[in-house]
């Protein structure tokens, strides 16, 4: 996946089931400037400001369950494409 300046890749920390997560892997061209936050520093500082943003937690959680489906549907049409793709014979 190519990224342009500006872009930010990992979102995907937030989903609990390692089996979905894309891999972090990243290779750069020119320099770039990268900052990290762990998933429990994350999820500390949506319990810290969750008086001053009430909403906060249930979009993250919206956002976590909706990048699930998404990735548990394109694992599946994967996985179903492999095991037609091993069961059709080769003539070759």
């Amino acid at each position: 996946r190519l990224h342009t300046a500006g872009a930010v890749w990992g979102v995907d920390f937030v989903l609990s089931n390692f089996d979905l997560l894309e891999s972090p892997e990243s290779l750069a061209l020119t320099y770039v400037e990268v900052m990290s936050l762990t998933r429990a520093k994350f999820y500390a500082l949506l319990e810290t400001h969750q008086a001053s943003c009430p909403g906060l937690q249930r979009k993250v959680r919206w956002f976590a369950c909706w990048l699930a489906l998404q990735r548990a549907l394109l694992w599946e049409a994967k996985r179903r494409k492999m095991r037609l793709v091993s069961k059709t014979p080769s003539f070759m």
